[in-house]
């Protein structure tokens, strides 16, 4: 049964099936130590390896994007807190539609969110805020893009609304995202549809986004492999499975757009062809630093870096650090990781050469097989793999 599961992995991941994005850059470049998983076409497909990497050229006075890919969006990946940006900025279009409604509302107006769902208090204090304790828009992006905060991004949902997210996405060309549910919370499809009454105190008065209820209907997946594994435990009950985990119902985002959504946010004047975000400068300028800091960076909130390592919410970074140190790099990023996919998607900048290049890649992590059981292999497979590429990325790029 495993030689004909790997057979079968084989044909996957066969040219026939190769994105038009792909290439022979990747594979020429992924050869000695630290490549394996991606060498052999059974492990490159039981592992779900993808890989996308941009530089920015100049053709015909425009800035354009030469892309290399190795298995793009050959099958279904689960996108975990990588996605979570789409939330800032879905966010942020809409403080900026109420601005232009005559609302006076900003990253640091006070909000208050209400109850909604059962189990829930009124949420309008955060003491992580040094800064007057209130819950904010621009603090709420800080905790998601620093330290990867799932109650952050959670609120970032609810401002948006399930509809709007998934509206937002889509019009900014972004067409294979699907956002269906909040993270780290055991909620059903309707509970997941509903966001609160939010309260935000604006200058000249509080101004109040109602409680609603999405009636945008999402088709499920129909993506390669959408079904993962051969076993899972039931959230919530924890009961074991024996079948493989589908995620046709969970959020999606494929590789090319986790990439080109990096890219609308960190540089913008490059032409994806592509209605992009439109975020006001001033807007964008604080999600890009936000998604540049470090934890230890961050003075509001307070994040130590000895308690939070910043290779975990950079990957990549340890990959770098064999080339040069860290004052070398910037980084400007929104990684994931759940249920044994490690997602790395990052905007790397040499300050020493001045180039830079995006890299997005996926690889699921999963030895036993077993869905939900935080049974995953990211110390020893993804994240080696992860820092081979990225220090053979910048000697290849930077040229050391």
């Amino acid at each position: 049964m495993r030689t004909l599961l790997l057979a079968a992995l084989v044909a996957l991941a066969s040219p026939a099936l190769a994105h038009p994005l792909d290439d022979d850059w990747l594979p020429g470049l992924m050869v000695g130590e630290g490549f394996d998983i991606a060498r052999d076409p059974a492990q490159a497909a039981e592992h779900r390896v993808q890989i996308l990497v941009s530089v920015v050229k100049e053709k015909g006075g425009r800035k354009v994007l030469e892309r290399h890919g190795f298995r793009v969006d050959a099958e279904y990946f689960y996108p975990a807190s990588a996605v979570k940006t789409c939330g800032a900025v879905a966010a942020l279009q809409r403080f900026a539609e109420l601005r232009k409604a005559g609302k006076q509302v900003g990253l640091d107006t006070p909000l208050t969110f209400h109850p909604v769902l059962p189990g829930e208090r009124v949420f309008r204090l955060d003491a992580s805020h040094v800064d007057g304790g209130k819950v904010t828009l621009g603090h709420l992006i800080r905790q998601m893009s620093i330290v990867s905060s799932n109650e952050a991004f959670n609120r970032l949902y609810e401002l948006s609304g399930h509809e709007g997210l998934n509206r937002r996405m889509q019009a900014a060309g972004l067409s294979g995202t699907v956002f269906t549910h909040r993270l780290s919370r055991i909620l059903s499809t309707d509970e997941n549809r509903k966001t609160p009454r939010i309260d935000l105190a604006a200058k000249g008065g509080v101004v109040t986004l109602p409680e609603a209820t999405s009636a945008l209907a999402l088709p499920a997946a129909a993506m390669p492999r959408v079904e993962v594994g051969d076993a899972y435990l039931e959230p919530g009950t924890g009961k074991r499975v024996e079948a493989p985990m589908s995620f046709a119902e969970k959020n999606r985002m494929s590789l090319v757009d986790l990439q080109n959504m990096l890219v609308m946010i960190t540089r913008p004047d490059v032409d994806l062809g592509l209605p992009g975000f439109g975020l006001e400068e001033a807007d964008r300028k604080f999600l890009v630093e936000a998604m540049r800091q470090r934890p230890g960076e961050s003075t509001d909130p307070v994040y130590p870096e000895d308690k939070y390592n910043p290779r975990r919410f950079k990957p990549v970074l340890g990959g770098l650090l064999r080339v040069g140190p860290l004052e070398r790099w910037t980084i400007y990023s929104k990684a994931g990781k759940a249920y044994g996919f490690r997602i790395e998607n990052a905007y790397v900048v040499d300050t020493k050469t001045k180039k830079g290049f995006f890299l997005t890649v996926n690889v699921l992590a999963n030895p036993n097989r077993v869905m939900n059981d935080g049974a995953y292999a990211y110390d020893q497979v993804a994240d080696p793999f992860i820092h081979a590429l990225g220090e053979r990325l910048a000697r290849t790029i930077f040229g050391d």
